[in-house]
């Protein structure tokens, strides 16, 4: 293997799945029913995407 294909060989890896548990997405979900929350601001304090805490509302 030469210099060119190692440096290459990383940009075609798939990014692996990040997974969560079931206690965190509770805990995530429960802060999402409080009045006034807003999903957007929980998400974003958690470091999700909100479309994905809506995917698990």
């Amino acid at each position: 293997m030469d210099a060119s294909s190692s440096l290459l060989s990383g940009y075609f890896m798939q990014p692996t799945r990040r997974s969560y548990s079931k206690p965190f997405k509770a805990q995530v979900i429960q802060e999402c029913a409080q009045p006034g929350a807003s999903i957007a601001s929980i998400a974003l304090r958690h470091s999700l995407n909100a479309n994905l805490v809506h995917k698990w509302i």
